[in-house]
């Protein structure tokens, strides 16, 4: 009698050992003879957004007087000026007060001669329209001292001054002066011909922004020693330390400072650690200020260096108006860097002899393209290309590591 052969039949734990044969299989391969792996460029951006501590370097001119005892300004902080405009009038040291004082008194006396005495019965509406105006700019001057106005008191005061002057001038013109009259302006006469020799007239030696605050850092941080500004010079300058006078000398004293305020620059210094090595210098990048969010200022990358004392120091070029920032010599800020191209991701990155490159197939050749990587977040780059024989644009195949 002839046996029957038996059937075997193919169980689920075969189809389960099997897989994992083939699965220790492929990997074997894959670390002994590496297998490929993919990836397609596209055109993209990215950005980098960081807090940093920006040191405010201007364009500025400090001007010195001699020392004086007495000043009067016609100008007030931040105003636009131009060249021989009268900025202050300043009375040299050793200045007797009663001299002025003296001539106001006189000059009190002719304007109530001129519209008590002889002009009381006059009714003129050029008259009563200036003592109108010297009334109101009086009560604007009494709320800012009062503190109920924010005000520029120094422009008040010049305006008050205008007005007395004007006023003055006009009774000059229409009353006819008396023995007594004639009497007092021979006096104010005297009373100035005396104030001259002591008062000196300040007029500004070029246009700019002008500014009554100094802090002492005008001729240590300037735009013509940026490439020698040390980490100590930015360490002082954010702890308001000033090293050195900046006098001219112990005769003379600053009065006011002139500023371009349209070029200027931000020091950001940080340790070699926290380099921020997407910063390159000739790029682009955008500063908002705090307490000026709503305001950001775009920068040119100057120069990118290692100063005197390590870290990494990044000087960024502005040159949109200063003036909000006018007195400030230190501010925390947002920095933004807004990078668009070529964006792979990050294991297309190869590194062959020091060169960095990315890998693509050209007609069935491995072709090596060197590229500058500009921002990287470990997942995706944005590159630039530095071959001017390989294209690299969207859709591009590329290997991946």
């Amino acid at each position: 009698m002839a046996h029957r052969k038996r059937r075997r039949r193919v169980t689920k734990r075969f189809y389960i050992l099997m897989a994992g044969f083939i699965a220790v299989c492929t990997l074997a391969a894959f670390l002994i003879f590496g297998i490929d792996r993919y990836g397609k460029v596209t055109m993209d951006g990215m950005s980098l957004e960081q807090p940093v501590n920006a040191v405010i370097v201007r364009d500025e001119t400090v001007y010195y007087v001699t020392n004086y005892s007495e000043a009067s300004f016609f100008v007030t902080e931040g105003e636009s000026i131009t060249q021989g405009t009268t900025v202050a009038q300043v009375y040299k040291w050793g200045f007797d007060n009663k001299l002025l004082t003296d001539l106001i008194s006189v000059q009190e006396k002719i304007l109530d001669a001129q519209e008590n005495d002889i002009w009381a019965d006059v009714v003129n509406s050029d008259l009563n329209e200036i003592n109108s105006q010297i009334s109101n700019k009086i009560q604007e001057i009494a709320a800012v001292v009062q503190g109920t106005s924010a005000a520029d008191i120094v422009s008040l005061e010049r305006k008050l001054k205008e007005l007395f002057e004007q006023k003055q001038s006009f009774l000059e013109r229409n009353v006819q002066a008396d023995a007594r009259l004639t009497e007092l302006y021979t006096q104010e006469s005297a009373a100035e011909a005396v104030l001259i020799n002591w008062r000196e007239d300040i007029t500004a030696e070029s246009s700019g922004v002008v500014s009554f605050y100094l802090d002492g850092f005008e001729t240590q941080l300037t735009p013509y020693n940026l490439e020698t500004i040390t980490r100590t010079d930015i360490e002082n300058a954010k702890k308001g330390v000033v090293s050195g006078s900046g006098s001219d000398g112990t005769t003379t004293t600053s009065l006011y400072r002139l500023i371009n305020n349209y070029k200027w620059y931000c020091i950001i210094y940080v340790e070699a650690n926290d380099a921020i090595e997407e910063m390159k210098e000739g790029d682009e990048a955008q500063l908002t200020f705090e307490g000026y969010f709503d305001r950001p200022y775009t920068a040119r990358i100057a120069s990118v260096r290692t100063p005197e004392g390590g870290g990494r120091m990044y000087v960024l070029e502005m040159s949109e108006d200063v003036s909000p920032l006018l007195s400030v010599r230190t501010a925390n800020a947002t920095l933004l860097l807004n990078f668009e191209g070529i964006k792979v991701e990050s294991d297309a990155i190869f590194t062959q002899d020091g060169e960095t490159m990315l890998k693509t197939e050209q007609n069935g050749t491995i072709v090596f393209v060197p590229v500058e990587v500009l921002i990287n977040d470990g997942s995706y780059c944005i590159v630039k290309n530095l071959s001017e024989d390989v294209t690299v644009d969207e859709n591009t195949v590329i290997l991946l590591r």
